[in-house]
């Protein structure tokens, strides 16, 4: 946003109009007037329009354009800490309110494999402990769940990528290193370890090339001379699994969270040498709203039932 001039010694601001402040604070979570707009329900003019005028109120800039994103000045910021406590006093008040009880709204984007299964009993702990909570899940790739982060389509999404972008920050919270996925009774599940070498000749379910760990997978054969008879390629791991599970061959891929869901058909054996995974929580470069901010720090301390992961602290 453009600069306003302060206005002179002596000279009475007026006082923010409430619509003003709540304008401001979805632009703090959103980081676009657009996705703003979307969320209050108002059109994008009128949400360009609060913002100036509370940027003319207080004679300050609170947002810098960066690309097409608006990132919030430390004057911004201060301010939002200082509204904190206003609108969830307003919030409680809402509820309690003859107009009727409204839950708490969280957005969440995640690829299959956490979708299907870390999060669907993470999401029913959390809600069985804040009742008043109401989560949307949507199911896609890690672009994708990144892109509506970043957007404000999305509160929170999940990742076992390093994605960069602009408009997110990446919130670890569980380390693993690379397993090899073979059927229960394969004379390869009685390994403690499980090298290249190994796999020369096995049927190799690989996952699709796009993605950052195949290339990472290829390098590591290609350094061994090691050929791989790859018979399928798929897009999620899941798939894998479920190929792997069906006798059609073995697999090499993050064990979190797919080893989390107990499955006495399927063993998971180190793989070397070593490819470390790190997982993400992804939450918006702006101060996430406190329902999601709970939410992201009760997820973070779930202990899942693994051996192959650790807390990243």
């Amino acid at each position: 946003m453009a600069r306003k001039t302060r206005q002179g010694v002596g000279q009475a601001l007026q006082r923010p109009t409430l619509r003003e402040l709540e304008v401001f604070r979805s632009v703090i979570v959103c980081g676009k007037t657009t996705a703003a707009a979307h969320q209050l329900g108002i059109s994008q003019p009128s949400v360009s329009r609060a913002l100036s005028h509370l940027e003319e109120r207080r004679g300050e800039t609170l947002f810098r354009r960066e690309g097409n994103r608006l990132v919030p000045t430390p004057e911004a910021l201060a301010l939002n800490q200082e509204l904190e406590p206003v609108f969830e006093v307003l919030a409680k008040i809402d509820s309690a309110s003859g107009a009727g009880w409204r839950a708490a709204t969280i957005r969440i984007f995640a690829p299959a494999t956490f979708s299907q299964i870390f999060l669907p009993s993470a999401i029913a702990r959390y809600m069985r402990a804040e009742r008043s909570c109401v989560v949307h899940l949507e199911v896609g790739s890690t672009p994708a769940a990144v892109a509506s982060v970043a957007s404000g389509l999305a509160d929170v999404a999940f990742t076992n990528s390093s994605v960069a972008h602009a408009g997110v920050r990446l919130e670890p919270f569980r380390s693993s290193s690379a397993c090899c996925v073979v059927p229960s009774g394969h004379p390869l599940a009685q390994r403690t370890s499980i090298k290249p070498q190994d796999l020369a000749g096995e049927p190799f379910i690989a996952l699709a090339r796009r993605f950052t760990s195949r290339s990472v997978i290829d390098r590591l054969f290609q350094n061994s001379g090691v050929t791989r008879r790859i018979v399928a390629e798929v897009a999620t791991a899941v798939a894998a699994i479920a190929l792997v599970r069906e006798g059609l061959g073995v697999s090499i891929m993050n064990p979190f969270p797919a080893c989390t869901k107990r499955d006495a058909s399927l063993a998971f054996v180190p793989f070397l040498p070593e490819i470390v995974y790190v997982s993400s929580v992804v939450t918006p470069i702006a101060q996430a709203k406190p329902d999601v901010r709970r939410f992201v720090d009760f997820v973070k301390n779930i202990e899942p039932d693994d051996a192959y992961s650790k807390r990243v602290s």
